[in-house]
């Protein structure tokens, strides 16, 4: 769900994996507050990733991390998650992200988009006990 002066401020909503957290970093560097509704159900007319295998969903996945500037220790710690779910799944969320890497391939050209994004990731870290703040 979107206010509809949020989304106008958002703007274009991207075809994309990963659409779902560009709208959310957007709606974050507008100042507007974002929340799951986990109480309602929602029954998807095409489920993520229709037609494909579980390693091409978990590629993709990997990819839309890459392409929405995910810090790196971020992306090896949510395989390892996913590593829980199947280790195989998490070699393909992994390489999609590295192939990405590795090839230097396009990402969003928002440098707010990155700093926002890398921010919320390390702060999630900290919360987590994962990271310390550095003492200066």
């Amino acid at each position: 769900m979107y206010r509809r002066k949020c989304l106008e401020q958002i703007g274009t909503l991207y075809p994309c994996m990963g659409w779902d957290t560009i709208d959310e970093v957007y709606a974050w560097k507008y100042g507007w507050k974002t929340r799951s509704f986990f109480e309602n159900r929602v029954i998807h007319k095409r489920p993520t990733g229709e037609g494909l295998s579980a390693g091409q969903i978990s590629w993709q996945r990997g990819r839309g991390e890459y392409y929405t500037w995910s810090h790196p220790l971020f992306v090896l710690l949510k395989a390892a998650r996913v590593a829980i779910t199947g280790p195989i799944r998490a070699l393909h969320f992994l390489g999609g992200f590295l192939e990405c890497y590795l090839k230097h391939e396009e990402r969003l050209r928002d440098p707010d988009f990155k700093r926002i994004r890398r921010k919320q990731q390390l702060r999630r870290l900290m919360s987590a006990g994962i990271l310390t703040e550095p003492k200066l």
